[in-house]
């Protein structure tokens, strides 16, 4: 397991790691629409908050040598129903035609006043080269002989 250190410059008192890199996969701790370096929480549009939120992510992404193209599951969570459209609108907007799984929940409130929130895994591109073999599910298999793992992962770059 190796921790993920976008070096933002904002001091984050969580107990939490941005990013962890496990078994060929990145997950990316839930990103608020806050600005990481100053701590200051988006004061725009719902739009705006989801686009905050994505840029956090990426930076995370980036800092594990992995980027959006290998998501392959996102979890958004948003504070009224009503935003949903929009926050779905600038989501197609930033992965254009990668099309990872994705859950939209509805929270009373998220922290620090957020409207969006953002989680996501992530393939390794690193990770998954070495260790990677297709199989005929169409599903990548990475195999630990040193630990007897066998995990299964959908490789969202089509490879």
């Amino acid at each position: 397991m190796k921790i993920v250190d976008p070096h933002f410059n904002g001091v984050n008192s969580g107990h939490y790691a941005p990013g962890v890199i496990s078994n060929g996969m990145v997950y990316v701790s839930g990103q608020l629409s806050l600005d990481p370096d100053t701590r200051e929480v988006c004061k725009d549009d719902i739009r705006a908050h989801a686009r905050q939120a994505l840029e956090n992510v990426d930076r995370v992404l980036k800092a594990a040598g992995s980027d959006r193209t290998k998501v392959v599951q996102c979890r958004v969570y948003t504070t009224k129903g009503e935003y949903w459209g929009p926050v779905n609108e600038e989501y197609a907007a930033y992965f254009g035609d990668h099309r990872p799984a994705r859950i939209v929940g509805t929270v009373p409130e998220l922290h620090f006043g957020g409207l969006v929130e953002i989680e996501r895994n992530s393939d390794s591109e690193d990770m998954l080269s070495r260790h990677c073999f297709r199989s005929t599910s169409g599903y990548c298999q990475s195999r630990d002989k040193k630990r007897g793992l066998l995990t299964m992962m959908v490789k969202s770059d089509g490879g």
